[in-house]
């Protein structure tokens, strides 16, 4: 993004940071490195914000489950990201994976969630994938036009979470599965920090963590 817009890494990190001093002339680079406008990168105001909660994490986060228990308790709509893809192409992750492949996942991924920003205007709970927040455009696009969350915990309790559901995905044919696990959390950590809400689930445990969610919620529905 560097190298498209003429504008430094340094510059960029301050920016996404939300302490740069950043000119007008700037601004419209970064947008067209982007492929976006100046608008939607400043968020557009209030009337390009969009009352949506936008829960983001690793797997094992709680993502679903503290989800769709604030969005009941608050009678308003529950998403889950890659029920959408899997709505959208016909078929389960899966299969999407083994036949189309990563990158066409991501460009699906990117689709239903731009499709029901387009159309929905109603407070939503969206729980979005694990990887969101690896794909930069739609990345920002989240933190500037809706309210995001970032559910952490400790990798061991990602795991133990993950594997308390019965999952054996993670484990299957993947003996060092434990170790990238806590090699991706280390990685993306950096990119969900940039989420407007943090709640450490690990701390909190799942009540307190399902109270602090609920009052975000309420607040983000009412601005």
């Amino acid at each position: 993004m560097a190298q498209r817009s003429s504008v430094s890494v340094r510059f960029i990190a301050e920016v996404e940071a939300g302490r740069g001093n950043i000119s007008v002339l700037k601004l419209l680079a970064l947008a067209r490195a982007l492929s976006t406008t100046g608008g939607l990168l400043l968020g557009e105001g209030s009337e390009g914000r969009k009352p949506f909660v936008v829960l983001c994490g690793m797997r094992g986060a709680g993502k679903s489950a503290l989800g769709a228990a604030v969005a009941k308790e608050l009678g308003v709509t529950f998403f889950e990201h890659d029920r959408m893809v899997e709505e959208r192409a016909g078929m389960d992750l899966r299969e999407i994976f083994t036949v189309q492949g990563e990158e066409w996942y991501r460009s699906q991924s990117r689709a239903a969630l731009r499709d029901l920003m387009e159309h929905e205007t109603q407070p939503r709970v969206i729980a979005a994938a694990g990887g969101v927040v690896l794909d930069h455009e739609l990345w920002t696009m989240l933190r500037a036009r809706t309210h995001t969350v970032w559910l952490s915990a400790r990798a061991e309790d990602h795991w133990r979470r993950v594997v308390a559901q019965g999952d054996q995905r993670p484990m299957r044919g993947r003996p060092e599965a434990r170790i990238e696990l806590e090699r991706l959390l280390a990685e993306r950590t950096p990119l969900y920090a940039m989420a407007a809400e943090k709640i450490d689930t690990s701390r909190l445990g799942e009540v307190r963590s399902k109270a602090a969610l609920r009052a975000i919620a309420q607040r983000a529905f009412v601005q």
